[in-house]
């Protein structure tokens, strides 16, 4: 008798181009999507387009081939396709896309630069500029060694300014940095020795196209300020921020926080993700995140939910992870097939996640409800089950499902405010207006760093964790900057002038005169422009 149980059943797969299968499945609130391109690459790196969802994996087999995938729309089933395949004449280790360049460095000590529109990708194979690292100084096979490491040719690492009014990038070689004009293929602009071991991650800050984090085999994590650097006759160090033994092990991977210009995450061969807060000099992280099993490649920030970051390393495992939720703050962890070498968000939606396996592989997550429910934050103002609807106001917002939020907001402060509660109708309105930041895009400002200091350690801590769950709670600052919403120009003229007219309640209520004195000038504004705006 035979045994069938080992059988796999009938399928027609076989009928799909390899390129597209792909097998959807929902588990602990994610519904995943696994893109499979099996034989056809082996992933060393992985770039995202700055603006689209696009991604680029370049590979070390296969003639070191390069593919770009679109990603599919939110909620879309399996609409993968592989937008176009290029060939690069020497393996990839590290890439980079912003705008129309994509950036891809080699093992062989060159860069090259090609011109990918995302939503006409094709690539020319026969026009593309490269920057040779080979040729400058100090790049030779009879260099003396990094550390305990050999001299290699290998570029570790390529990063496009994320200011694309910035044509530059960086990019690493052993312990060196070199910064790069994109029209000045020849030389560099600065080559320095930033470490006296190698350098393999370095991210450069979205706030303040000076700043870049750096960190390598000397387990240490820098900040630098290039300006510093670029002046010769400057003696002042261009180190602003550093701290020694960041972790246990090299460090592999840094990414500044997308909103907060003070917080930058790492992870090492020690398994572990740290979190700084460049405001304090404390030798201790704020936040160290510790699950995975070996070596962590990657990491990345939501670009939605402050509290929220992505992993994925040697063990196999891709992790989300929240800050706010203790002590472990794991919550989802999923096992792929091979070491994870990327992990990211969808541009421009928050909700969808991927994973890039060395294999080649692609696993995409969605956030369903039933996932963002349990992070969502609650005011004490609001216990359950008294105030079910109020709660109801902070999981749309926590959503970002604004409009309906807003206008719920509103219609229960308004009850709230006829029972005399402007106590409990502010909180409502607090949700609807976005964190104030000092920090804009390209802030040359970096009086901040270090500028805090803390008696202790753990003052520090406090302080760090009661900033993330303000930023976690409430709208982050910089949201509308990053992201379109679009709010009826009524709905908010709505809430400014209710709350106006509750403030001014809460102070009569309170017998707070000097509040009232304090609002005369918005009370007159707002009665300019509409004399009935106010009940007197």
């Amino acid at each position: 008798m035979i045994d069938d149980t080992d059988i796999i059943p009938a399928s027609s797969a076989w009928r799909m181009p390899l390129c597209l299968r792909a097998r959807k499945e929902t588990i602990e609130g994610l519904e995943w999507n696994e893109f499979s391109q099996e034989k056809l690459l082996s992933a060393s790196c992985v770039a995202i387009h700055n603006e689209s969802n696009h991604v680029a994996i370049g590979g070390t087999s296969f003639k070191d081939v390069c593919k770009v995938i679109s990603l599919p729309s939110r909620l879309a089933e399996n609409e993968y396709s592989v937008c176009t395949t290029f060939n690069q004449p020497a393996p990839f280790t590290d890439m980079s896309w912003v705008g129309n360049h994509l950036l891809c460095a080699s093992v062989d000590g060159q860069v090259f630069r090609y011109t990918l529109r995302p939503y006409r990708p094709s690539v020319s194979q026969d026009k593309f500029d490269v920057y040779i690292h080979s040729k400058l100084k100090g790049m030779t096979p009879n260099a003396p060694p990094t550390g305990k490491l050999p001299h290699t040719t290998t570029i570790n690492r390529v990063a496009l300014s994320p200011n694309p009014q910035v044509l530059s990038f960086v990019s690493t070689e052993n312990q060196n940095m070199h910064l790069w004009e994109l029209e000045h293929t020849k030389q560099p602009t600065l080559s320095k020795k930033v470490s006296d071991w190698p350098v393999f991650a370095v991210d450069w800050s979205p706030f303040n196209s000076n700043l870049l984090a750096l960190g390598g085999a000397a387990k240490s994590l820098k900040v630098i300020d290039l300006r510093v650097m670029l002046n010769d006759t400057s003696n002042a160090t261009p180190v602003v921020w550093k701290k020694d033994d960041a972790h246990n092990g090299y460090i592999r991977d840094t990414k500044w926080h997308p909103f907060i210009q003070h917080w930058l995450a790492t992870t090492g061969d020690d398994g572990r993700i740290n979190i700084w807060d460049l405001r304090f000099n404390t030798q201790q992280p704020m936040i160290t995140l510790d699950d995975h099993l070996s070596a962590v490649r990657k990491i990345n920030w939501s670009p939605i939910h402050p509290e929220i970051l992505l992993s994925g390393g040697n063990d196999r495992n891709f992790k989300f992870w929240s800050c706010e939720v203790e002590p472990h703050n794991v919550v989802v962890s999923r096992t792929l097939e091979s070491p994870i070498n990327h992990v990211g968000f969808a541009k421009g939606d928050g909700f969808r996640a991927f994973a890039v396996g060395a294999d080649g592989s692609l696993v995409c997550a969605q956030m369903l409800t039933s996932f963002l429910v349990p992070l969502v934050h609650h005011h004490t103002k609001f216990p359950a089950p008294l105030d079910v609807e109020e709660r109801d106001v902070e999981r749309l917002i926590y959503e970002r499902d604004f409009n309906k939020a807003f206008t719920k907001a509103v219609s229960l402060a308004e009850r709230n405010a006829h029972s005399n509660k402007p106590e409990k109708a502010l909180p409502l309105l607090d949700l609807c207006n976005p964190l104030t930041n000092t920090a804009t895009k390209d802030n040359l400002n970096t009086s901040w760093i270090g500028s805090q200091l803390a008696s202790h350690p753990t003052q520090a801590q406090k302080t760090f964790l009661t900033d993330m769950h303000q930023y976690s709670y409430f709208i982050p600052p910089n949201y509308t900057d990053r992201f379109t919403v679009e709010i009826p120009p009524t709905l908010t003229n709505q809430i400014k002038q209710l709350r106006l007219n509750l403030e001014l309640q809460l102070y009569v209520k309170t017998s707070k005169a000097e509040n009232l004195w304090n609002l005369k000038k918005e009370v007159l504004d707002l009665l300019q422009k509409e004399v009935t705006s106010i009940p007197l």
